[in-house]
């Protein structure tokens, strides 16, 4: 028999907190609306009620808490200077913990670094929180 210490409902909510801030604020960096709904299909970063059980434990939800958190500070950082190689080894390691805890982010520093080149108007995507819901 194995005992587990369950996570907090604040952890749980921390988490889905930060991959709803993944959806609307770092990916529509960088990619389209297209690509971002089909990520959603394939379950990137989507946790199902199966996961829930062997995710929602106090370690593991702290270790992918940490890996977002880290995942979310790089890619906000520009793609420029001379900590590239140390950021690129840092997101692929939490990348690595990510799926290792069964939740798919099939996205390597390469891909994000293309995509970056390639994005242009970040402000037209459906995925992007408004800054006020007031219509006037």
């Amino acid at each position: 028999m194995k005992c587990v210490i369950a996570s907090t409902n604040e952890q749980e909510k921390k988490l889905e907190e930060l991959i709803d801030y993944i959806y609307s604020a770092i990916f529509p960096r960088y990619f389209t609306d297209q690509q971002i709904k089909e990520f959603q299909d394939l379950g990137v970063l989507q946790i199902d009620a199966e996961q829930l059980v062997r995710l929602y434990t106090l370690k593991t939800a702290f270790q992918v808490m940490s890996s977002l958190q880290v995942v979310i500070t790089i890619l906000e950082m520009p793609f420029a200077g001379t900590e590239m190689v140390h950021r690129e080894k840092l997101l692929e390691k939490n990348i690595r913990n990510l799926n290792k805890c069964e939740l798919l982010f099939p996205f390597t520093y390469q891909y994000f670094l293309n995509a970056s080149k390639e994005r242009t108007n970040i402000m037209l995507s459906k995925f992007i929180n408004p800054a006020n819901k007031i219509l006037i």
